[in-house]
């Protein structure tokens, strides 16, 4: 098995969804005033979105590089993505609620 791969693909994961999460809390505070009462709400917008970028994230990297063991790369992504989803909810809450209003 191919660990390397993993790992790699897990990182990539973690990173692009946790940066997407960042991504949707700031525009929801910044540019539609979105409150912290509904972090909630955000937090599942920024879930879906998150798993829409990991989706065409996996889509392009795998068509386009020809990857060996896609299964692989596939199984570090998904566990990378729910690791951040994880990581939102219980380190990464008090940054994510500071970029919505008061």
């Amino acid at each position: 098995m191919e660990y390397n791969l993993l790992i790699k693909a897990g990182f990539m994961g973690f990173a692009a969804s946790t940066g997407a999460m960042c991504l949707v809390f700031l525009i929801a505070g910044n540019l539609l005033k979105i409150n912290r009462r509904r972090f909630s709400s955000v937090y599942l917008l920024a879930g879906v979105v998150s798993f829409l970028i990991i989706y065409l994230l996996l889509h392009t990297k795998i068509m386009t590089t020809g990857i060996q063991a896609p299964q692989i790369f596939l199984t570090g992504v998904i566990g990378g993505w729910l690791a951040s989803v994880l990581f939102g909810l219980t380190q990464f809450k008090r940054l994510l609620i500071s970029f919505l209003k008061s």
